[in-house]
């Protein structure tokens, strides 16, 4: 349940996540993505990447944790969640998701959220409008 204090402004977050070798494996497991990419340096710099890839969904997956944990539960089917992706994680980094309240209503609380790495720079960037309970 959102607080009825939330205020434009306020802000959400920050959850973070060490995207660790053992993290990327387990993805690459559970997302059945086997692209060697996702988690050896040297295959993703054949590719021109610097380091191991993530994939798209461990950052996205941080971003919903976060708003879960915002909004004190998942979020539910009237809930609207969009997002586009700029840039990529690589092996090693840190990703930080964080967000702001832009517009709260009597049924809508608005904000816009993104998540950066370790140097700021941002990698997702979205907006959601979450219902009012």
């Amino acid at each position: 349940m959102l607080d009825a204090s939330i205020a434009p402004g306020d802000t959400i977050g920050p959850v973070t996540l060490e995207v660790t070798h053992a993290l990327a494996k387990e993805f690459t497991v559970i997302s059945k993505d086997m692209n060697s990419s996702h988690y050896d340096d040297a295959a993703a710099q054949r590719l021109g990447f610097p380091a191991a890839i993530q994939h798209s969904a461990i950052s996205s997956s941080l971003l919903f944790r976060m708003l879960a944990d915002w909004k004190g539960s998942v979020l539910q089917g009237d809930d609207e969640f969009e997002c586009a992706f700029i840039a990529p994680i690589f092996l090693g980094d840190t990703p930080m998701a964080r967000g702001v309240v832009t517009e709260v209503t009597d049924s809508v609380v608005s904000c816009d959220f993104w998540c950066e790495n370790q140097h700021g720079a941002k990698t997702i960037v979205g907006k959601a409008r979450i219902r009012r309970a």
